[in-house]
């Protein structure tokens, strides 16, 4: 059986008075006098430092920038059935812009995703140069040169474009 953390560690919460403490001083210093402090200013100027820091420049994990503690989904079991099956539906939403089908930008409204393209076009691939993979499992036998992606959050974006989408029957899992 394994036990669920509840609690941040003593250097986690450290870390995290660091990140907070590190971020206050900053605007107190952009402003040039002491700011009062604005817990929720320091969250979402922290909120955008984390995306460039972890996601952009790819220098440390999400956990190791601010530690947390994962959220296990509700229970309906506790009888909060709206929250269990609210956190059930919830889809990550991707959306992948191309152009002349080539992967342009590739969009989510939810962070912590993480997106590789295979183009399963390998005619002309220099196999010295260009690392063929094959992929297989879940009924899928594919071979291809795959491309990592960065990920832009982009919430309104998603939402603005998205369309409930007719699943294939060949592809439903």
């Amino acid at each position: 059986m394994t036990t669920e953390r509840t609690e941040l560690t003593n250097k986690e919460m450290e870390r995290l008075d660091f990140v907070d403490n590190t971020i206050h001083q900053m605007i107190c210093e952009l402003a040039g006098r002491e700011i009062e402090w604005d817990t929720e200013a320091i969250g979402d100027i922290s909120d955008i430092v984390e995306e460039l820091v972890c996601d952009k420049l790819k220098i440390m994990p999400d956990y190791e920038f601010a530690p947390y503690i994962e959220e296990s989904a509700p229970d309906s079991r506790d009888g909060d059935f709206a929250a269990a099956a609210e956190s059930v539906n919830k889809s990550v939403r991707v959306l992948i812009l191309l152009d002349g089908g080539l992967v342009q930008d590739v969009m989510t409204d939810k962070p912590g995703i993480e997106v590789a393209v295979l183009d399963a076009d390998i005619e002309g691939a220099d196999e010295e140069f260009d690392e063929i993979v094959d992929v297989t499992g879940d009924g899928y036998a594919l071979r291809g040169t795959l491309q990592a992606h960065d990920v832009a959050i982009a919430p309104e974006a998603i939402e603005s474009a998205w369309r409930p989408a007719e699943p294939d029957p060949q592809h439903a899992r």
